[in-house]
């Protein structure tokens, strides 16, 4: 008798074991057949360069090899939030978020009762392995978008331009409920994601997961977008090789790294001031081709250009500081400086009379405007009344090579030392202009004209 019982003791002892080994076998197999979590990566390649220029709070912003990337953390996704989650899942067909990552992540090696045993214990592996909020935040981590849009925090920056923990209830489940459809049906059902999301509160309110208060508020919130704005247009392509060349110039390597570069542009201002140009071209003669530059001379960052469009300057921003042209009278105060760093003095005499200048096979001889000479004047009204024989006469005074020198500078480069060069026969860019004139400005101190306002 009691070797019998010995026997059914061992015998039940044996198959308990051998249940709980092949349990273990089958376990061990599946995970090793598996795909853990731990080993899900981006499966991403390196994107290629991107050149971009976005509209943001009233200043254009030049952007390179920018992506929208916010990683949630734990403290950006409370219990509710993953409540809301599991709802959305439960509407494509699972029943929480661990059903979908057994159906996604975990192979079926064959039907019937193994293919059911796997999936039991692929969810027993889950909840062994994982937290609910730390399955959550995996899996709305890990959702590109699009090249340069990256987990939901780099969704809610592109749609919202806030971070994910900054939104509202109803916007968050927005975002939910849009990152499970663009999972399960490739984006082809976002029109009804705003009556998606109204349906997920409404079924978090009755299961009592917020209260009536919660719930109200919520659905009467409007969701407001504020769509991230790509200028990928042609217009802006010479705007963007003109910030490469000064990030060139600064050492700084653009074909690499990921970073955003704001511009000093000041859009508004921009648009205003471009509207009152073309506004006073209007009664003008036709073909009249013009352009402005506004600098901040204190700072030294450039707020504002604009220049009329035609068949080389299609953009309607080169202009400023490609076109050049020669500078006129806007070239003089320089000849004045130079005469007065050799000792001239305002109130020192000069006779202003039309002269004649012998150079090989021609005689040069400029008019005053109007044809109206001044004799014997002040230096300092040769300036005031913008006489051209008197300022030729101080430039030779003071060596046209030494005005050529202090014209260089000032920022006005090459400049040619011919007869004609106090007048303004060199042509320069409007850009180059009023860079030397932020130098007056500063009173004699010369800064760097920039286009960027930070690097990030």
């Amino acid at each position: 008798m009691k070797t019998k019982l010995l026997f059914a003791f061992i015998l039940s002892s044996f198959l308990i074991l051998a249940v709980y080994m092949l349990h273990e076998s089958l376990h061990s197999y599946y995970v090793y057949k598996a795909k853990p979590l731990k080993q899900i990566a981006y499966n991403e390649k390196r994107e290629n360069s991107r050149l971009q220029l976005s509209l943001y709070g009233g200043q254009l912003i030049y952007v390179k090899q920018f992506a929208f990337v916010n990683e949630l953390r734990p403290d950006d996704i409370d219990t509710d939030l993953v409540h809301a989650l599991n709802i959305v899942f439960s509407e494509n067909g699972y029943k929480n978020i661990f059903a979908y990552y057994v159906d996604n992540y975990f192979p079926s090696l064959s039907a019937g009762w193994e293919n059911d045993y796997l999936k039991k214990a692929a969810l027993h592996y889950l909840n062994k392995n994982y937290k609910k909020k730390d399955l959550c935040l995996y899996y709305l981590n890990r959702i590109k978008f699009s090249d340069n849009i990256r987990g939901i925090g780099g969704l809610s920056l592109y749609l919202f331009n806030r971070k994910f923990g900054a939104l509202d209830l109803k916007s968050k489940v927005y975002l939910l409920a849009y990152t499970v459809n663009f999972t399960e049906n490739g984006g082809k059902a976002f029109a009804g994601l705003s009556r998606q999301a109204d349906s997920v509160l409404w079924q978090m309110f009755t299961n009592h997961i917020i209260d009536y208060g919660v719930y109200r508020n919520a659905v009467e919130t409007v969701i407001n977008f504020n769509v991230y704005r790509d200028f990928k247009n042609e217009r802006y392509l010479p705007l963007v090789r003109k910030v490469e060349k000064e990030l060139e110039r600064k050492s700084i390597n653009y074909k690499s790294g990921m970073y955003k570069v704001k511009l000093t542009l000041k859009q508004d201002l921009n648009i205003a001031l471009a509207d009152k140009l073309n506004k006073y071209l209007e009664g003008k003669q036709a073909g009249l081709e013009a352009a402005y530059i506004l600098i901040n001379y204190e700072k030294g960052s450039i707020e504002a250009l604009y220049g009329t469009e035609s068949f080389s300057y299609k953009d309607g921003l080169s202009r400023a500081w490609k076109m050049k042209r020669q500078t006129g009278s806007i070239f003089k105060p320089l000849v004045y400086v130079t005469a007065f760093e050799t000792g001239v003095k305002p109130y020192d005499y000069i006779v202003d009379k039309q002269r004649e200048y012998k150079i090989p096979s021609v005689i040069y001889s400029p008019d005053n405007y109007a044809d109206y000479y001044m004799g014997k004047t002040y230096v300092r009204n040769g300036l005031v009344f913008s006489l051209n024989n008197a300022t030729i006469k101080l430039a030779l005074d003071a060596g046209l090579n030494n005005v050529a020198e202090t014209a260089e500078r000032f920022g006005l480069a090459p400049v040619k030392p011919y007869l004609s060069m106090p007048l303004g026969s060199n042509p320069f860019s409007v850009l180059d202009t009023a860079e030397t004139y932020t130098v007056f400005a500063n009173k004699g101190i010369k800064r760097d004209v920039s286009l960027i306002a930070s690097i990030t």
